[in-house]
C-alpha cells in the first residue's frame, strides 16, 4: 500500500474514531482516540497545517482583508491557544483538540460577521449554521474538558463572551461558570 493511500486510510480511520467520540464522549472512545494519535504523529502535522490554513481564511473574512485587524486577531488566537495549553506538557490529542477549540471559536467570530454584513439577507439556514457554531464551540470545550479530566464540570455561558486577562490585552475569551456558582430557578 502506498504513502497516499496509507494517509487517506488513516484519515478515514481517524474520522470514525472522532465522530465516536463526538457521540459518546465516553472514556473508551476518547481512549481509543488518543492511541490512534499516538501512533500517528504524522497525521498531527497534515491536520496542523489544514487547521492553520482554515484559520487564516477565517481570519482574512473576519478583519476584511485589513491588516492591522488580522495581526490582532491572530495574537489573540495565539494568547487563546497558549491558554487552553497553559503550561502542560500536551499529547497530540489535546493539542488537536486546543486547536478545535480555536477554530470553533473563530467559526462562531466568521458566522456574527457574516450575519451582521449580510443581515437584510439572513435566513433560516444562516441562524441554523450560526447555533451550530456555537454548538461546535460548546462541544469542542466540553470535549476538551472531557480529555483532560482534571476540571470541575462546567455549565458554558454563551449567551455574553467576555474575556479577561490580567496579563495581555485579549478582549475575547471562553467565559463559564462552575456547576457549584450556577443558581437554577425553578418554574
Amino acid at each position: 500500500m502506498g504513502t497516499a493511500q496509507r494517509t487517506s486510510k488513516d484519515f478515514s480511520d481517524l474520522e470514525t474514531l472522532v465522530e465516536r467520540a463526538e457521540m459518546k464522549r465516553d472514556a473508551y472512545s476518547i481512549a481509543q482516540l488518543r492511541r490512534f494519535a499516538e501512533n500517528h504523529p504524522s497525521l498531527f502535522q497534515i491536520t496542523d497545517s489544514f487547521t492553520k490554513e482554515v484559520h487564516n481564511r477565517l481570519i482574512h473574512y473576519i478583519c476584511s482583508g485589513n491588516i492591522d485587524q488580522k495581526v490582532q486577531l491572530k495574537r489573540n488566537i495565539e494568547e487563546l491557544m497558549a491558554q487552553l495549553i497553559d503550561n502542560r506538557q500536551a499529547d497530540v490529542l489535546s493539542q488537536l483538540m486546543c486547536h478545535e477549540v480555536t477554530t470553533a471559536f473563530l467559526f462562531m467570530k466568521y458566522m456574527d460577521t457574516m450575519i451582521t454584513r449580510h443581515i437584510h439577507d439572513v435566513n433560516a439556514i444562516d441562524i441554523r449554521m450560526s447555533d451550530f457554531a456555537s454548538a461546535r464551540f460548546s462541544r469542542a470545550i466540553k470535549t476538551l474538558h472531557r480529555l483532560r479530566s482534571i476540571l470541575p464540570d462546567i455549565q458554558l455561558n454563551l449567551n455574553q463572551i467576555n474575556i479577561k486577562n490580567q496579563d495581555s490585552c485579549l478582549q475575547e475569551k471562553l467565559s463559564y461558570q462552575t456547576l457549584e456558582d450556577t443558581n437554577y430557578e425553578k418554574f
